[in-house]
């Protein structure tokens, strides 16, 4: 369980169910090896049911990947028919169709609301616009959903999803409105800053000076680039990293990002906004002073 910090008055917890994470060796067999015709959709979903011990509805595949070497499923957890916004599992097979990897932060939950809101979603808009700042852009941000979320005590509520931003202010969250109470329950928070404020010698503790550090990258871990080992590009546009036009190579696309260099929003900073897959993603430089 993480607090977030939101402002200077508001904080909130941000939790996220244990996750554990299993390797094969060379691979073993799925429950649908033997099926030529199953898809690698269907064979995730009956590997971790069976894996699991959960039914076949409590797996929705979320996105699926299928390269020279092997494929890959990511799948979200539901309860329901409803999905669990912090209940994911992935899984890896190699070439010979075995599972060589899975990961899963699938619940057992103690404790379900109803699946049908008692609160309209209309009527908590304003409790997220009001708690961490922003407003709901019904152009630019993404659909309003229904979906479970996994809290600390082992239970799961009911949430409205819905993200809040204010541009100006540079801040952009992703609520969770609980469907039954109107509460606040959480949120993601999708800006980064690009500044770290700590003790000026890093072992002095509170009582030694401090100040403000940028360029906080690694260049000696990556010198060629995120997407790159130095010889050969490993951008796949059909795995979903993306750019705004995939030109028919697969993925969601959308993915651009919008720069604005000598932003008026604040100084002396920059900050990164990256929402959801298939949302372009923003960075804003501001002037120095």
């Amino acid at each position: 369980m993480r607090v977030r910090n939101i402002g200077r008055d508001f904080k909130i917890e941000a939790y996220h169910p244990e996750s554990s994470y299993e390797t094969f060796g060379t691979g073993i067999d799925h429950p649908l090896s033997k099926r030529v015709d199953a898809s690698i959709e269907d064979s995730a979903i009956a590997f971790i049911q069976s894996h699991l011990g959960v039914d076949t509805d409590a797996v929705h595949v979320r996105s699926a990947f299928a390269g020279q070497a092997a494929q890959h499923v990511y799948v979200k957890q539901q309860i329901n028919g409803v999905s669990v916004a912090n209940a994911f599992a992935n899984i890896a097979f190699n070439k010979d169709n075995k599972v060589v990897a899975f990961g899963s932060s699938f619940v057992k939950a103690s404790k379900t609301p109803s699946a049908t809101p008692s609160i309209n979603i209309k009527d908590v808009i304003s409790t997220a616009e009001s708690v961490p700042g922003g407003k709901y852009d019904t152009e630019n941000h993404p659909t309003l959903t229904l979906e479970y979320l996994v809290k600390d005590d082992g239970s799961v509520a009911l949430t409205h999803v819905f993200q809040v931003g204010d541009e100006a202010a540079g801040t952009w969250y992703q609520a969770f409105v609980d469907a039954h109470s109107g509460g606040l329950v959480s949120i993601a928070d999708f800006v980064t800053k690009s500044a770290l404020t700590c003790p000026s010698d890093h072992k002095g503790g509170l009582d030694s000076s401090f100040e403000t550090l940028t360029d906080l990258q690694g260049l000696g871990a990556l010198p060629d680039g995120w997407r790159s080992d130095g010889t050969t590009s490993t951008t796949t546009t059909a795995a979903s990293t993306a750019p705004n036009n995939n030109f028919g190579g697969g993925g969601s696309g959308n993915d651009r990002v919008k720069m604005s260099v000598q932003d008026s929003a604040g100084t002396d900073n920059a900050d990164f906004l990256a929402p959801l897959m298939a949302r372009a993603d923003t960075c804003a430089c501001s002037c120095g002073i």
